[in-house]
């Protein structure tokens, strides 16, 4: 059965649904402040930036599956998070080297 509206919106308000929807939103930010980033640019470049929303997207992530109970979301995310912040560091390395 499904939901009337005013029931969806009503669980949007469940702290644990806006921390979810603020790690979706983290994620997406990072796609669009590096286009962003990129078009300013006229090259593609992967920002500093992107790669720390890219980490706080994943804690938050971390923390809802956690709640929720999704085994397999929370290991994606910790899988993600290796990768993210191993990035970050060659980031870093590159940055400083050149």
């Amino acid at each position: 059965m499904s939901e009337s509206a005013p029931d969806w919106m009503a669980k949007l308000l469940d702290p644990w649904e806006l921390l979810g929807l603020g790690a979706q939103l983290c994620f997406s930010a990072r796609f669009a402040y590096q286009w962003w980033r990129s078009e300013k640019a006229k090259a593609v470049v992967l920002p500093y930036a992107f790669w720390y929303l890219s980490i706080g997207g994943a804690i938050c992530m971390l923390v809802y599956t956690s709640h929720k109970g999704a085994p397999s979301l929370f290991i994606a995310q910790c899988v993600a998070l290796i990768f993210y912040l191993r990035n970050l560091v060659i980031h870093r390395k590159h940055a400083r080297s050149g």
